[in-house]
């Protein structure tokens, strides 16, 4: 009876797979196999459906300045830290600043005769038009970059720069200007002039000194200097000596202890610069109507501007989805990034 009951157990053992040992369960291959066929269908799927709504990029609700570029550098998004889809090298561009009433995203809009595109900037660059005093102390060169934040006046915004490598205090030189003071073209002025009449002499300053906009001012400005700096005089007025600094980025401009200055010689007189020339190119096709121009890129696409009537253009469908057309333009400032395309429907291309 004993010797039955243990062969029955033996049994019921082996059929619960050695008593309690499991075996090992297969990983499921088909999940590589279907990720290694559905490839090349998520490549494809970041172009956006045809039978998908093709939206205007959307204007800025209250820009808080418009500036003028002549010749605009800068690269064009659909969204706020979205890749480029075009690069402008030289376009006439209108630059709208966006404040806090459009989540601080700024847009371009560049026209010309025969191309009309905008598109969102993070960071668009701005110039000064002219020489600025800036904290009454620095004159920005024509090449360097300005920041800027919004008021509360209309038409009104401040300017700022980083000065913290020359002085200890203030660390941002900044004034409130007109919008119209700002550009997103490199001017070509000569801040040198602007600053003062040319200097018959330069000289040395060594360590730090206080640092004063007009005499008799009670405040005044720190400047950290770790080794002797040249400096151009411009005026003498008692133990005071009226100077400027040239910094890369910017001339400092005011009075200092003539006690601070030794090692004087004479100076050149400044140098001036030049701008640069642009030139077009033609194309093979035209039609005698607006075509709306639709950019597509990473996976994303909006109307962002029209290819005027009679401007110059080719066309192709390889490799685009049935319905759309890939356009080329013949127009030397814009350039077309990475994958990204300029489309129309090809309904719109009716007798081109």
């Amino acid at each position: 009876m004993n010797f039955a009951f243990a062969w029955s157990a033996l049994a019921i053992c082996i059929s619960l797979t050695a008593c309690g040992r499991p075996r090992a369960v297969a990983a499921p291959k088909p999940v590589l196999a279907a990720a290694t066929a559905s490839a090349p269908e998520a490549v494809a799927a970041r172009e956006p459906p045809a039978d998908e709504p093709v939206q205007w990029l959307a204007t800025l609700a209250s820009p808080v300045c418009s500036v003028a570029a002549p010749r605009w550098m800068g690269a064009l998004q659909l969204r706020s830290g979205g890749p480029p889809f075009a690069t402008i090298s030289g376009g006439p561009a209108s630059i709208a600043l966006g404040g806090a009433a459009d989540g601080s995203i700024s847009q371009a809009a560049v026209e010309s005769p025969s191309l009309r595109v905008r598109g969102v900037l993070d960071q668009p660059t701005l110039f000064l038009v002219k020489p600025t005093l800036l904290s009454q102390l620095v004159v920005p060169h024509a090449s360097t970059p300005i920041a800027w934040t919004e008021t509360t006046t209309p038409d009104r915004i401040v300017v700022s720069l980083d000065v913290s490598d020359t002085f200890e205090v203030p660390k941002t030189a900044e004034a409130v200007v007109r919008c119209d003071a700002l550009t997103g073209t490199e001017p070509s002025f000569d801040a040198r002039t602007f600053a003062a009449p040319p200097a018959r002499k330069t000289a040395s300053l060594r360590g730090d000194a206080r640092f004063v906009a007009e005499l008799g001012d009670p405040d005044g400005a720190r400047l950290h200097l770790s080794s002797m700096r040249s400096v151009e005089i411009v005026a003498s007025r008692g133990d005071m000596t009226r100077v400027v600094i040239d910094n890369p980025r910017y001339l400092t401009v005011g009075w200092l202890p003539t006690a601070q200055l030794s090692d004087f010689h004479v100076t050149r007189g400044p140098r001036l610069r030049m701008g640069t020339v642009q030139h077009r190119g033609k194309g093979e096709r035209r039609c005698q109507h607006d075509i709306p121009l639709i950019a597509s890129v990473g996976g994303e696409r909006a109307f962002v501007g029209t290819l005027p009537a009679g401007a110059s253009f080719t066309g192709s469908t390889l490799d685009v989805e049935p319905g759309f057309v890939a356009l080329t333009v013949f127009e030397t400032w814009f350039r077309l990034e990475g994958d990204a395309r300029l489309l129309v429907r090809n309904d719109d291309l009716d007798g081109c």
